[in-house]
């Protein structure tokens, strides 16, 4: 909680000063973030300690949601608890908790696991399900360019907890899913311009990663 502003943090504070600037920032495209950031800002009036504190609170509810898929895959409380103190405790990744900057990787993660929470909380996908899952989507891409992951995400869960036996709204859910992806490109393009050097032939770093 008294870890004080370091590198990025004083960028996003220069950035993020006025409710305009959250469309305005450079290379990213990151609204969702800039405005959860320019609220802490303002509330915190130039202390970070805010910023800690709902970091906590975030970090502490993806856990909670990580249980709540652990407990439907595995159908055990034991088993569920124990993936939830895993990612609760994990110590790879502390940035993600501790840095302010970090807070973008809270967001587009907890918006993530929402969304699998809301979308595998029935075998029959419902129309409200699904759209409640591809507004927390489109959340998640509003907080950071990663969140497209969840594309390959939400097949893979129909497959794992479901076996693709979803009902007729199943083909609706994907089409609705490319459709938030198609949408966030086309106005990350609008927002924030894509040098030429930046597309690379995929090598053997790409492959670990994915």
């Amino acid at each position: 909680l008294t870890l004080p502003f370091l590198s990025d943090d004083y960028v996003f504070l220069a950035s993020y000063k006025q409710w305009s600037d959250v469309l305005n920032v450079g290379h990213f495209f990151r609204p969702a973030f800039g405005a959860v950031f320019l609220l802490l800002a303002r509330t915190g009036n130039g202390s970070p300690v805010v910023f800690h504190v709902v970091a906590l609170l975030i970090h502490a509810a993806s856990a909670w949601c990580v249980y709540v898929l652990s407990r439907r895959l595995f159908q055990r409380a034991d088993a569920a608890t124990f993936c939830f103190a895993i990612f609760l405790l994990n110590p790879l990744q502390l940035e993600a908790v501790l840095w302010v900057s970090g807070l973008q990787e809270l967001l587009w993660t907890l918006f993530v696991l929402a969304g699998l929470v809301v979308y595998t909380g029935a075998r029959l996908l419902s129309l409200s399900r699904l759209m409640v899952t591809l507004v927390l989507i489109a959340c998640a891409l509003l907080s950071k360019e990663t969140a497209i992951s969840s594309v390959l995400l939400l097949p893979a869960a129909d497959w794992t907890f479901f076996r693709m036996k979803r009902g007729r709204l199943l083909p609706v859910a994907y089409v609705g899913c490319g459709v938030v992806a198609a949408a966030y490109l086309f106005a990350r393009t609008q927002v924030a311009a894509i040098e030429s050097t930046y597309f690379v032939t995929p090598g053997k770093y790409f492959a670990q990663k994915f």
